[in-house]
């Protein structure tokens, strides 16, 4: 698991998709937030999500990692909320 978070470290952006889908142990939000304060002010991060903000902290276990994310993310972000029909849904009713 080093080589791996090592390799997220190291890229110039780091690219999360789907983030929150499902609830993450302590243990990963620890390396996730090693990874965001390694990176931070020196490398970019873009996080996807379906799940509202607000639900997040309890999606990464709502402990001390969790809330440092969340500061970590409120102090060093900027937020878009998009509004409509996913891109899959528009393939399912056969709309480009």
């Amino acid at each position: 698991m080093n080589s791996l978070l090592e390799q997220f470290r190291r890229c110039s952006v780091l690219m999360i998709d789907d983030f929150g889908l499902s609830s993450v142990s302590s243990d990963a939000a620890s390396d996730l937030l090693t990874v965001l304060t390694e990176r931070e002010g020196r490398s970019s991060v873009a996080i996807a999500s379906q799940l509202p903000f607000e639900e997040w902290l309890k999606s990464l276990g709502g402990g001390h990692s969790a809330d440092a994310i969340i500061d970590r993310l409120l102090n060093t972000c900027y937020k878009f909320n998009l509004d409509g029909r996913s891109l899959s849904e528009l393939k399912m009713h056969g709309m480009k």
